[in-house]
């Protein structure tokens, strides 16, 4: 299988590492949240799974 390159911008790089900040419990939403300009809600709503309920 062939590996695929992703390009992101830094902005982007920034955000997801905050995301993953937050899901592994490094820091609490209030803090991603006021990094990332969101609301604590849309923070919460960003560790929720994608996939639609059946």
């Amino acid at each position: 299988m062939k590996a695929e390159i992703l390009h992101i911008s830094q902005p982007e790089q920034a955000r997801s590492e905050l995301i993953r900040l937050y899901i592994d419990g490094h820091i609490k939403p209030k803090e991603a949240a006021k990094r990332m300009g969101l609301s604590v809600r849309q923070v919460r709503r960003l560790r929720q799974p994608t996939d639609p309920k059946p």
